[in-house]
């Protein structure tokens, strides 16, 4: 599980080191996409865009894919109105399926303490990873919310 994202003070504040004893999510390797051609800067939105739909919803707190959807918003003044769009739908496509899923994942919690013959520490697995996979989501929910209110900015 990645490590929880934590709302920053501003977007850039992202890149700083994680001095405390907190592990949050931070940007590691942002990308300077200020050194792309257009059409790189083209494709490298569609790559970021083909990521956020073709994998899990919550591929976003994925290290390599958070770093690349952070540059994208601090670069978004410089980005083409195509790839404005496509940033901003990927974001929000997400952004709109992962909300039905935090709340099924979060009311499927008392599905798990049934009295069918299951083992109990099967039960408390299976509360872990449910934990997990809502946590998961949460944090999810949070990068997919700060995005698009920091580059709303620009």
């Amino acid at each position: 599980m990645a490590p929880p994202f934590v709302f920053p003070q501003t977007l850039t504040s992202l890149e700083e080191d994680n001095d405390s004893d907190y592990t949050r999510l931070t940007v590691q390797n942002p990308f300077p996409i200020s050194s792309l051609r257009p059409p790189e800067l083209e494709e490298f939105v569609k790559g970021v865009s083909f990521d956020l739909s073709d994998k899990e919803l919550f591929c976003v707190e994925e290290q390599e894919v958070f770093d690349r959807v952070y540059s994208l918003v601090k670069g978004f003044a410089s980005l083409s109105p195509g790839c404005k769009f496509n940033l901003v739908e990927s974001l929000r496509s997400n952004l709109s399926v992962l909300l039905p899923n935090v709340d099924s994942l979060s009311r499927s919690g008392g599905s798990l303490s049934r009295d069918d013959g299951h083992d109990e520490s099967d039960e408390r697995g299976g509360e872990q990873l449910l934990a997990d996979r809502v946590a998961s989501h949460r944090n999810a929910f949070k990068i997919y919310t700060f995005f698009p209110c920091a580059y709303c900015g620009h």
